[in-house]
């Protein structure tokens, strides 16, 4: 994920508790400079790569429940 992110915005939020699974699940929060770039970041976000499995935005329910949201 740093690979994709790099030069485009930054990682200000990564919340990971492992759990014993063989997969886990993160929540990563992104901040960029203008509402331009996270567009164009979320539009060319893969939906896996190395080190990841699936990555997608939140959507309407989960980002109601975050601050801000």
């Amino acid at each position: 994920m740093a690979k994709t992110i790099r030069g485009r915005g930054s990682l200000c939020y990564f919340n990971y508790l492992y759990s014993g699974e063989q997969v886990g699940r993160a929540l990563i929060g992104t901040d960029f400079s203008s509402e331009k770039e996270r567009e164009e970041f979320a539009r060319d976000l893969p939906a896996g790569g190395e080190g990841f499995r699936s990555c997608h935005p939140p959507g309407k329910v989960t980002t109601a429940h975050l601050p801000g949201g």
